[in-house]
C-alpha cells in the first residue's frame, strides 16, 4: 500500500510540473501586449480597426447603398512604434456599381487589371471572354439570327466605316463598352441603323440569308440548324405559335398511331415523334433558287403543296369527311335555337345573359383574349395589327379611357377591354356575336359585315381619340 502511494505521489508532481511549462508560452505573449502602447488615433479607430489582419468594423460604419461585400478593399496601416509585429487594417467603403459601362474610372477593373503598369490590360485572354462574365449570349442576341454567314457579317459592318481588328469582329465592335452613344443595347450609331434595318428582313424566299437558320454552311451540312436542331425554337425566334388551341396549328405533339400511318413519309417529325414546324413547311422550297418558282402558289412552303385550301394540307393525315370546319360566330340555328356548343369555342362555362351583365361576368378558356380571334383569322394591317406601326393592343391610358367611357354612354355602346389586363383587344371593337344573341348595346355591331361596334372611318377613331379627329 505505501509502495502504490509513493508512485501516485511522483506521477502528480509530473503532472504538475508539466503544467508549469506549458503555461510559460502564453505568460510571455501576455506580458508584451501589456507593454504595447495605446493606439492614439481616435479617426483611425473610429473607422474600424483590426489587430493582425482581423477586421473589426465599428457599429457606425456602414457600405453604401446596394454594396457588394465582395468588393470591399483594405488599406494597411502601420502600427504604432513599439508593437512591430502588430498591424492595424482600416476597412474601406464599398463603391457601389450597377453598371460598370456607365460608372466611368470606377467601373475599369470589371473589365480590366487595376494598376498603373497594367493599364488598359483585360482581365481575359480576349474581348468575347471579358463580356460574357456578365452577359451569356443567348437566343435574345441579335447574331444569333443574323441572315448573314460570319464573313457577310464582316463585309457588312465594314461597308457601315466601323474598324474591325485583325483578330475579326467581337462585341466591342458593335457595342460601345462606356456606353457613350446612348442608343439601344449600348450600340454604336453606324451599327444601330443597320440592326434596325436588318432585324425585319425576311430570309425566306432569298438567296445569303442561311444563316438565319442554320448554324454552319448548308451547303456541307446541311441538317446543321441553330438551337441545337430544335426546328420549334429556330421558327419561334420570329414566329409566333399563333393559336391558343393545341390542334391548330398544332406542334410539339405526338400523333396517334393512327394519324402517323396516314401521314406521308416525306412529313418530318422530331426524333421524340413529335410534330414540329417542318413536319408540314418544307424548307428547302424557299431556300434554294430553283425552287422559288413555288412562291407564286405555295408562298407558305407547305410539303407537297400547293394547295387549292390552305385547310386541304391537313387532309392529308386526317379525314376530310370527319371534320366540318366551324364559324363560332354562327352561334344561331336556322330555327332560332341558340347553338350552346358553339358558346364554348370561346367560353369556359356557358353564359347566361339574364345574370352575366359584362365582360367580367363570363370565364373564358384562356387569358389572352387576342388568341382567340387568331385562330382562325390572322394579324393583318390593320389597327389590332400593327397598323402604322403602332399596336393598339395595349391598356390605354386614361385620357383614352375617358373618351371610351364618355362614347359608351353617348352611343349607348360597349368597347370592353380584356378582363384580366385592361388592354384594348379584338372585341374592343368588334362584335363576336351573331345578332339575336345578345341585345341592346351589347348587340350592335353584330350584324356588320365586320362586325365593328360602330360604323367604320373617322367615327370609329374618335370613339377613344376625340382629342385627335373631333367628336
Amino acid at each position: 500500500m505505501a509502495l502504490v502511494d509513493h508512485k501516485m505521489n511522483i506521477n502528480i508532481s509530473r503532472f504538475v510540473i508539466l503544467f508549469f511549462i506549458l503555461l510559460i508560452p502564453f505568460y510571455s505573449y501576455a506580458e508584451e501586449a501589456l507593454q504595447t502602447p495605446p493606439v492614439e488615433n481616435s479617426e483611425v479607430a473610429a473607422e474600424g480597426a483590426s489587430v493582425s489582419g482581423g477586421a473589426i468594423p465599428s457599429e457606425d460604419q456602414s457600405a453604401e447603398e446596394g454594396a457588394d461585400p465582395a468588393a470591399a478593399a483594405t488599406d494597411e496601416v502601420p502600427a504604432p512604434s513599439g508593437s512591430d509585429d502588430v498591424s492595424i487594417k482600416v476597412e474601406e467603403k464599398v463603391i457601389v456599381i450597377k453598371d460598370p459601362h456607365t460608372a466611368g474610372e470606377k467601373g475599369c477593373r470589371f473589365c480590366h487589371i487595376e494598376g498603373k503598369e497594367k493599364e488598359g490590360v483585360l482581365r481575359e485572354k480576349t474581348v468575347g471572354a471579358v463580356c460574357v462574365e456578365c452577359h451569356k449570349q443567348g437566343k435574345a442576341h441579335f447574331v444569333d439570327s443574323f441572315p448573314y454567314s460570319a464573313n457577310g457579317l464582316k463585309r457588312e459592318v465594314e461597308k457601315l466605316g466601323v474598324a474591325i481588328p485583325a483578330s475579326g469582329i467581337n462585341c466591342v465592335t458593335c457595342h460601345d463598352k462606356h456606353a457613350a452613344s446612348g442608343k439601344e443595347f449600348y450600340l454604336v450609331s453606324e451599327v444601330y441603323d443597320f440592326f434596325i434595318k436588318v432585324r425585319s428582313i425576311n430570309p425566306h424566299w432569298r438567296q445569303g440569308f442561311c444563316y438565319a437558320c442554320h448554324s454552319e454552311n448548308p451547303e456541307s451540312k446541311p441538317f446543321a440548324f441553330k438551337w441545337k436542331g430544335d426546328m420549334i425554337k429556330v421558327c419561334n425566334y420570329c414566329h409566333e405559335t399563333i393559336s391558343a388551341d393545341k390542334l391548330i396549328h398544332a406542334v410539339g405533339m405526338v400523333p396517334s398511331r393512327k394519324i402517323r400511318a396516314r401521314m406521308p413519309t416525306n412529313f418530318a417529325v422530331s426524333e421524340d415523334g413529335s410534330l414540329n414546324c417542318i413536319t408540314c413547311h418544307e424548307l428547302k422550297y424557299q431556300c434554294l433558287e430553283k425552287e422559288f418558282y413555288r412562291k407564286e402558289t405555295d408562298s407558305l412552303f407547305f410539303r407537297s403543296g400547293p394547295y387549292e385550301e390552305r385547310t386541304d394540307i391537313c387532309y392529308r393525315c386526317h379525314r376530310k369527311e370527319s371534320y366540318q370546319r366551324l364559324n363560332p360566330h354562327d352561334q344561331i340555328s336556322d330555327e332560332g335555337e341558340l347553338l350552346t356548343d358553339v358558346c364554348t369555342y370561346c367560353h369556359a362555362e356557358l353564359p347566361d345573359p339574364q345574370v352575366d351583365k359584362d365582360i367580367r361576368s363570363v370565364e373564358f378558356v384562356t387569358e389572352k383574349l387576342k388568341d382567340l380571334c387568331q385562330r382562325c383569322h390572322r394579324d393583318r394591317a390593320h389597327p389590332g395589327g400593327g397598323f402604322i406601326n403602332f399596336d393598339h393592343l395595349v391598356e390605354p391610358p386614361k385620357q383614352i379611357k375617358f373618351y371610351m367611357k364618355q362614347s359608351e354612354k353617348e352611343k349607348n355602346l360597349i368597347f370592353p377591354l380584356e378582363p384580366d389586363t385592361n388592354k384594348i383587344f379584338c372585341c374592343t371593337c368588334h362584335n363576336p356575336h351573331e345578332r339575336g344573341v345578345l341585345r341592346d348595346k351589347f348587340g350592335k355591331g353584330s350584324d356588320d359585315d365586320r362586325r365593328l361596334r360602330m360604323e367604320a372611318g373617322f367615327q370609329l377613331c374618335a370613339i377613344c381619340h376625340g382629342d385627335k379627329v373631333g367628336r
